[in-house]
């Protein structure tokens, strides 16, 4: 750095020694990651001195846009790209780049106009039309998701398949279609449970979480259910599947102080309402449970000293 910096002294307008300084941030941030950040805003600034000295620039143009991509600043990085275009607009490599930055925004349709665009002057390009197969699946990726948090889970199938056709070792779409495929199932299993079917409701939650597992909710339903059932032991390891996902799972700590409560194991209980009580400290139904809790365990005390006596 010392070096190039003195090249920069001597002649101010040679481009040769920023892009040496560039060379080495961008080799020390791939050795100190906790540095990343620094070592960017220095690249930047090299970058903006090249462009000072040649304002059509494309490789500092782009490479001022590919480091603000780096850092997540895609709004930045999208107008050195349009900056790019502006000099050279039938350059494939610009193109694309501008559709990579939309696809990291999630505009999959925006991006999807630029790899079409980019096709219409090489049909030919294999990255091209890998990147394109990968928006159109980001594409009906975002439309499963956005009716999955609107709980229509049947037509977000219908996308996450629509994705999956076009990339069938898509990891993401396969976990989000079997998380729709157990949400079916779970709403399922809680109809029966309202309708005291209990039994039925533990078949359909054990058919859910063979299809997604990180479901604290459908852990913690599970456990009801076989609490229900009156088998507090299987209840017991299922409440704890449910705080093992989240441990300030309060309503699970006080099922967990429930069932314990239930096997008279009065000590366990009150810890676990306790911990529910630490989570959710103003949450009337656990405080109830608690002081249930503990009046039970003193009256089984009193039972046990009378007995002595």
């Amino acid at each position: 750095l010392e070096s190039f910096s003195k090249s920069i002294e001597y002649d101010e307008k040679n481009i040769k020694p920023w892009n040496g300084k560039i060379m080495v941030y961008q080799v020390k941030s791939l050795l100190t990651p906790e540095k990343e950040k620094e070592y960017y805003e220095e690249m930047i600034k090299c970058f903006e001195e090249i462009i000072k000295i040649d304002g059509k620039n494309l490789a500092a143009i782009t490479g001022k846009g590919n480091v603000f991509c780096s850092m997540g600043k895609y709004e930045e990085a999208l107008k050195c790209y349009d900056e790019a275009l502006e000099i050279d607009s039938k350059k494939i490599e610009l193109i694309t780049g501008k559709g990579y930055i939309l696809y990291k925004q999630n505009k999959y349709e925006e991006a999807l106009k630029c790899y079409d665009e980019a096709l219409a002057i090489e049909p030919g390009n294999e990255k091209c039309n890998a990147a394109k197969k990968q928006a159109i699946c980001g594409m009906w990726h975002k439309k499963g998701m956005d009716l999955f948090n609107q709980k229509k889970y049947r037509d977000a199938i219908k996308c996450y398949e629509e994705a999956l056709k076009i990339d069938p070792q898509n990891e993401e779409c396969n976990k989000a279609r079997n998380m729709a495929k157990s949400e079916i199932l779970h709403t399922e299993g809680l109809a029966l449970y309202g309708k005291k079917k209990y039994k039925e409701a533990v078949n359909s939650y054990n058919k859910a979480l063979k299809l997604y597992e990180e479901d604290k909710n459908l852990w913690y339903d599970k456990g009801n259910a076989l609490y229900c059932l009156k088998q507090y032991n299987e209840a017991l390891k299922t409440y704890n599947q449910a705080v093992h996902i989240d441990s300030k799972f309060a309503y699970a700590y006080c099922a967990l102080g429930n069932t314990y409560l239930m096997l008279e194991r009065f000590q366990e209980a009150l810890q676990n309402y306790e911990k529910a009580r630490e989570n959710a400290p103003d949450n009337k139904y656990i405080n109830e449970c608690y002081l249930n809790g503990a009046k039970q365990w003193a009256i089984k005390k009193l039972e046990g000293m009378k007995g002595m006596t």
